[in-house]
């Protein structure tokens, strides 16, 4: 069987109690890196006492490999109990997970997914706009035509759109919506679930003037 198991996308107190038991009994844990894994385990370990199988096995699984992985799959893999974690939040959301969900659904392989921390539902949430339709998007191009038109689209689907952007892009996403729709209010969620979790609602040339970016992201 396989088990998607979500993990905290900051702080450790969100992991639910069916995740740890998922995790501890797991014979074959599929994880986006290793030593991410790995250290939650340990965490889980220390702070909530828990018992993890000595014999587990531990397999990298992540969006440059995962198209090769499933290829030499074969339905007996799923004999034993394999769980898959991501580095943080849903499985499937922005990280890998959607293709061996397709595979046990080709094959006829038991599995299930547990619900648990997603960052684009509770940023969804936190931003407290009215209109509940939403575009989740993901990461737009780094660059390019695709990074231009994929812009277009977050902002001119008729929903409220959520991206995702890393730190140091950040500003350049904020300037570029600032060009195409200066008046336009959006929402910024920062270490969502962490010590330093910081929110930001206006325009994006007040968030960037509220940023000060003296600081580092």
């Amino acid at each position: 069987m396989l088990s998607l198991v979500p993990t905290p996308i900051g702080n450790i107190g969100d992991i639910s109690l069916r995740s740890i038991e998922l995790l501890s009994e797991a014979d074959i844990l599929l994880c986006e890196d290793t030593r991410v894994t790995k250290k939650l385990i340990n965490i889980l370990k220390t702070r909530y006492n828990t018992i993890f199988k000595e014999t587990q096995e531990f397999i990298s699984l992540h969006s440059h490999n995962e198209k090769h992985f499933i290829e030499k799959l074969s339905p007996d893999f799923f004999d034993s109990n394999v769980v898959y974690a991501s580095d943080a939040g849903m499985p499937g959301v922005s990280d890998p997970g959607q293709a061996l969900v397709a595979y046990c659904l080709e094959n006829r392989v038991e599995f299930d997914v547990l619900p648990g921390a997603n960052a684009v539902l509770t940023a969804f949430v936190a931003a407290g706009f009215e209109e509940t339709k939403m575009l989740f998007l993901g990461f737009l191009d780094h660059k390019g035509a695709s990074r231009a038109t994929g812009l277009q689209k977050a902002l001119h689907n008729g929903f409220t759109s959520v991206l995702y952007e890393s730190p140091h892009r950040l500003e350049k996403l904020l300037l570029e919506i600032k060009t195409e729709e200066p008046s336009r209010e959006i929402f910024l969620a920062k270490e969502l679930s962490k010590k330093y979790q910081k929110y930001f609602k206006g325009t994006a040339e007040e968030i960037l003037t509220t940023l000060e970016w003296k600081f580092s992201w």
